[in-house]
């Protein structure tokens, strides 16, 4: 029987996309976060920190 066939390895298969996925997700977050404190730093953009009911929200903006 192929793995995928099964429930049980179906689901394996899919929790290995999930785990690959929020692996992924947080890469990119990291990056893009990274990358926008050196365009800070290189003046390139400007940032504005905005009281939200929900905390601080930080917003970007090209100089």
């Amino acid at each position: 029987m192929n793995r995928t066939q099964s429930s049980l390895g179906s689901f394996a298969d899919g929790l290995i996309d999930f785990a690959g996925d929020v692996a992924a997700t947080t890469i990119v977050v990291n990056d893009i976060d990274e990358a926008l404190a050196e365009l800070v730093e290189e003046d390139v953009v400007t940032t504005k920190e905005i009281e939200t009911e929900d905390g601080t929200s930080v917003y970007y903006k090209l100089a």
